[in-house]
């Protein structure tokens, strides 16, 4: 799994709105946040399944622009899930 965070030059909080639950619809994305207020988000997804280029290709009316981008792996996709009152078991 790949994240990518990302800072984009123009988009609304409803353009974020409609292109996040439009991601969030395919299943290859297993998580996604895109704030139109702060004008930032990332996606995490599977990238044997959707690529780097399809995902910016679908964002591209918003000029993103990557600031990171790091390989997650199913356990660290789940502690990065944990909410700050739960702890992971060594």
């Amino acid at each position: 799994m790949i994240r990518i965070d990302f800072k984009f030059d123009n988009i609304t909080p409803e353009e974020a709105r409609r292109m996040q639950y439009k991601l969030a619809t395919n299943l290859a994305v297993y998580r996604v946040f895109l704030n139109g207020y702060s004008k930032n988000g990332y996606i995490i997804f599977d990238e044997t399944k959707l690529s780097r280029e399809e995902i910016l290709q679908m964002l591209e009316e918003f000029k993103p622009e990557i600031i990171r981008e790091k390989t997650l792996t199913p356990d660290e996709l789940i502690i990065e899930s944990l909410s700050w009152k739960n702890t992971a078991a060594a």
